[in-house]
């Protein structure tokens, strides 16, 4: 394990063929609803390697490329719509073959042609991408091989509590069923790509956390911020505006038929940018 016990970020393993590594998001400003450092999964399956939701370190030296360059990733996959992250990097280097989901923020949207992800999808190494009620804008992947499953947005730890991320798709409704779905699955820890100290949690904290009230963050602005809410601007300032209910709406039920009044996603492709797009 190579960890900088200041900041948390480096390499971490917790198994043969599954490791973590955290770094800081450069991307990332004082007052987001997000800590600083962002954590990214390796996993080794067969004769397949995967990194899961994976950023490049540009601002920590912790011998990331040095270690993946011995094992090279064969697959990258971007397990929710704002992990983009730096996948297009990791595919060009190493030919990793690209997985994401249907839909994209228009503000970061990747170069690289993902193949499409849906719940049940089945990647290479036998992960399997599982439903996580939040509209189908994130697909949660259970390794099965290492009784773990990796989150990008649906669990959040603050203050040594893992919480439920609230979203609008409705957090009793829809997202506590199919989090509770997934306690028939045999995992043994979960792994989260945001925290305040540690990402990685076991069953019982899992448990725990769909008892506690959600995680509802806030901005700088102190308005709620839900994973539907879009990016307008440059990445750099952040800007957080929220979409007209009737499109909070629309975008909660995903690929189902808009409201009346509101066209096609097909259609919302292109500028201005006002909401998800369809993946090139």
């Amino acid at each position: 394990m190579v960890l900088d016990s200041e900041l948390q970020v480096g390499i971490r393993d917790l198994a043969p063929g599954l490791w973590i590594w955290r770094a800081r998001h450069p991307f990332w400003s004082q007052g987001d609803d997000w800590q600083q450092v962002v954590t990214s999964t390796f996993v080794e399956s067969g004769n397949d390697r995967l990194v899961l939701d994976p950023p490049a370190p540009t601002l920590d030296s912790i011998g990331l490329w040095e270690r993946l360059d011995k094992l090279p990733p064969t697959a990258a996959v971007v397990v929710i719509a704002d992990h983009v992250r730096d996948v297009d990097l990791f595919v060009k280097r190493y030919g990793a073959h690209p997985f994401g989901p249907l839909l994209f923020y228009p503000d970061d949207i990747p170069r690289t042609k993902l193949e499409p992800i849906t719940a049940n999808s089945v990647l290479p190494g036998g992960l399997v991408a599982l439903y996580d009620g939040r509209g189908r804008l994130e697909t949660p992947i259970w390794d099965p091989n290492h009784r773990v499953i990796v989150y990008g947005d649906a669990l959040t730890e603050r203050n040594g509590e893992l919480r439920v991320w609230d979203c609008r798709a409705g957090h009793e409704k829809r997202e506590l069923p199919a989090l509770r779905t997934m306690l028939d699955l045999p995992f043994e820890r979960v792994i989260i790509s945001h925290c305040d100290t540690e990402p990685v949690h076991t069953r019982a904290e899992f448990e725990r956390a769909l008892g506690r009230l959600p995680w509802r963050g806030e901005d700088r602005n102190g308005r709620f911020v839900r994973e539907l809410a879009i990016w307008r601007g440059s990445l750099n300032n952040r800007r957080v505006n929220r979409l007209p209910e009737i499109e909070q709406e629309a975008f909660s039920q995903s690929l189902l038929p808009p409201p009346l009044g509101m066209p096609p996603l097909h259609e919302l492709r292109g500028p201005p940018a006002s909401g998800l797009v369809l993946s090139p």
